[in-house]
């Protein structure tokens, strides 16, 4: 079987593994709640497993390893990545870089990933990482990656006003020459050609985005981004870029952690299938809703609803409006009560962007649509 939903759009061919939700770190930001005291951890076996049922389902282009710290792992992600790698798909891991404690340690680590068959590397790094990871580990590891082959080397690192350990510490004290990318514009593929190596090296700097354990960091730490309280921004990433965590559950993306969300959790891949997980989540109300109006357009009807429900006064990153539209059950209560005109809002600009793609739309697909009745 495969998914081809129009609604959807075309798949990003994108799996995310979060292998484990064990971390050297306790990182204050962390949107998994990553840290040594987790339990849990995939086996190369369930991977494999998770990853032949959903390529019965999408065609999976890309598989990711993430966590918590993935190499915590050991032998298991390296038989992992060899076996997806060997299938044909490209893997990456998204590493914090504990293991790297000097430049020996370092080239022994990125050996053994090389020889397992891994493609892309990417380095973790900002102020809350450096409170338990030396930034000097990211360095002895960025001088081992180099030159070893990899499709690219990525350093993320996450900035506000106020951090010290950013893009440009990274070109002071790693690498001058290396390109700083916009995340937006890294995860368009539209980052900086291939080095003379053949590889690509760029710092993918982003904003701090308040879920998780940084859900309470104080407002001067983050960067807001005024847009996201005057349009409805739909989220492309919902059912396009599904995970699965440590405990096996299934995701409908991997932006905010499943643990406890009765949205974002589609279900145990142990009890159903990966297509019954697939298609309960195209199904689901909320998600679709997400997809095809955005969570803003949900929290304002929410709020309509029922004024009680709780909006923050300012917003840096779309995935901190899903979470509190996921993750309160005050907001979801009240949006149970007008579910049937969700639907009919997501079903009307679905049949907008049909027209639009056929060149007779009044009005531009992606704009606001304001919720049927109800004023913001």
């Amino acid at each position: 079987m495969r998914y081809d939903r129009v609604e959807w759009g075309a798949s990003r061919g994108l799996l995310t593994f979060s292998v484990t939700n064990k971390c050297s770190a306790r990182c204050g930001h962390c949107l998994a709640c990553s840290g040594p005291s987790e339990e849990g951890m995939l086996t190369a076996k369930d991977i494999l497993t998770a990853y032949r049922q959903a390529k019965e389902v999408l065609d999976i282009h890309v598989v990711v390893f993430t966590g918590g710290e993935p190499t915590l792992l050991g032998e298991e992600l390296f038989d992992a990545i060899a076996a997806v790698s060997m299938d044909g798909a490209l893997t990456r891991i998204v590493t914090n870089a504990c293991w790297a404690t000097d430049d020996h340690n370092a080239r022994q680590m990125i050996r053994q990933l090389r020889e397992a068959g891994l493609d892309e590397i990417n380095f973790s790094m900002d102020d809350y990482h450096s409170v338990w990871v030396p930034p000097e580990n990211v360095a002895h590891a960025y001088r081992a990656a180099r030159s070893s082959g990899f499709s690219a080397v990525v350093l993320a690192v996450a900035e506000g006003p106020k951090s010290r350990v950013g893009a440009e510490w990274i070109r002071t004290h790693i690498d001058p020459d290396i390109e700083i990318v916009p995340q937006e514009v890294s995860s368009r593929a539209e980052g900086p050609a291939p080095a003379a190596d053949g590889t690509v090296y760029e710092v993918s700097s982003h904003g701090y985005s308040r879920v998780g354990r940084a859900r309470r960091m104080r407002d001067d730490l983050v960067i807001p981004d005024p847009l996201l309280d005057k349009q409805d921004f739909r989220c492309m990433e919902v059912m396009n870029v599904v995970v699965i965590d440590s405990t096996k559950e299934m995701g409908a993306c991997c932006g905010i952690r499943l643990h406890g969300n009765p949205v974002l959790t589609l279900g145990s891949i142990t009890d159903d299938s990966f297509a019954s997980l697939m298609e309960r989540g195209f199904d689901r109300t909320i998600l679709r809703a997400i997809r095809a109006l955005g969570p803003r357009y949900l929290l304002n009807l929410a709020r309509a609803v029922d004024p009680g429900v709780r909006k923050r006064s300012f917003y840096c990153h779309i995935c901190e409006i899903c979470e509190d539209v996921t993750l309160n059950p005050r907001a979801l209560a009240a949006l149970a009560t007008v579910e049937d005109r969700i639907v009919a809002d997501v079903e009307a600009r679905l049949r907008e962007e049909t027209l639009a793609r056929q060149g007779t739309a009044s009005e531009p697909a992606g704009s606001d649509l304001v919720p049927s009745g109800l004023a913001r």
